[in-house]
């Protein structure tokens, strides 16, 4: 999983929003995030990849989804209810069958903390 920084800094400039002030949003979500790794994001210039919990802190502070970051999708604030929602859900179902335990819990939890952004709800992580 590769996170696509142009997507980042363009979300970033849409809110007006200084590099530290992303870096302090996306930190509300994990509080480890460094500026460097963040820097390195949308710079496309990090080592590897950035951990699931990095990439959802990264797109639940900039309101959209790990999806659009990565560029599997092209809308980074899909509808509510568009379409027909079968085809993700199967690929999402299939993608939690293939990982580990830990990083399966992982992603459940953020799924947990999207959908109560959605709803309004406090998602800040525990």
């Amino acid at each position: 999983m590769r996170i696509q920084g142009d997507r980042v800094d363009c979300l970033r400039e849409k809110k007006n929003w200084t590099f530290g002030q992303l870096h302090v949003q996306a930190k509300r979500f994990r509080p480890s995030l460094s500026p460097s790794t963040l820097s390195e994001i949308i710079n496309n210039k990090s080592e590897g990849s950035p951990t699931l919990d990095v990439a959802e802190a990264i797109a639940h502070a900039l309101g959209t989804t790990v999806a659009y970051l990565i560029g599997e999708v092209d809308d980074p604030a899909p509808e509510l209810g568009a379409g027909d929602p079968l085809p993700e859900v199967r690929a999402w179902s299939d993608r939690l069958r293939g990982m580990e335990a830990g990083q399966r819990a992982l992603t459940v939890r953020a799924m947990e903390m999207t959908l109560a952004a959605i709803e309004g709800r406090n998602s800040t992580p525990a």
